[in-house]
């Protein structure tokens, strides 16, 4: 890995952590090494790993959910002028446009899928089960992180503008989540069986049932939370 010349502690360690983002080493929807790890790799203090972090969330490449882990949202920079747009929107409105990202997407996985990508798929959907059902331990980090499962259907659609609009998008939807605003709008264990519904459709090849099981999915999976919408 070559750095530019002056580059600070922090920039070295970014361009570390794209390199290795880009390489696949650390796919998206996964979780990058923790801190004491990193710190380890690049031979640097807290402070610079966490300089290090911020930046590249700053472009939506890396997004941390708390008490979780850093994860890797996107390969490529999600421009800020486009995550400030979809935040200027309402929560329901960009529910909306997620929507209609995630059909499209399952619609596209489902006509471009490998079986070795519905295998993924498969192991995302076993891992997610067990990191939620804490049978993985809080220092999991891999295919059970939050999220993963979506992620990986629009890497098996293929489209760059979907993947980028989407990173965006969910960016201001996990910022809702976090202040409350965005909810989770079905009971437990509807997300289990919605997943598997949503596999079984993409592996059958059929791209419209693949997209109407996924808008059935997504309609009660996250809501604007009605408190504050009255509020």
């Amino acid at each position: 890995m070559s750095n530019p010349p002056g580059a600070s502690k922090a920039q070295v360690g970014a361009a570390y952590i794209r390199e290795r983002i880009n390489s696949g080493d650390w796919p998206v929807g996964e979780a990058i090494p923790k801190e004491p790890e990193l710190m380890e790799i690049l031979s640097v203090g807290r402070s610079t790993v966490r300089e290090a972090v911020r930046s590249l969330a700053s472009l939506g490449i890396l997004e941390t959910q708390k008490g979780v882990g850093t994860f890797v949202r996107s390969r490529t920079p999600v421009p800020n002028v486009l995550v400030e747009t979809y935040a200027s929107f309402d929560p329901g409105e960009i529910l909306v446009f997620r929507r209609a990202l995630e059909v499209e997407a399952a619609r596209q996985a489902t006509m471009k899928a490998t079986p070795e990508q519905i295998d993924g798929l498969k192991a995302s959907f076993e891992a997610t089960r067990a990191f939620k059902d804490g049978l993985l331990g809080n220092s999991y980090m891999g295919q059970g992180a939050p999220g993963h499962f979506h992620n990986v259907i629009f890497e098996m659609a293929g489209s760059g503008p979907l993947s980028l609009s989407y990173s965006a998008a969910m960016t201001v939807i996990n910022r809702g989540v976090r202040r409350g605003t965005i909810i989770q709008g079905s009971p437990p264990g509807t997300g289990k069986t919605d997943h598997l519904n949503i596999i079984a459709a993409i592996e059958s090849g059929d791209p419209e049932r693949a997209a109407n099981v996924m808008a059935e999915h997504i309609d009660h999976d996250l809501i604007p939370n009605p408190e504050e919408v009255q509020a």
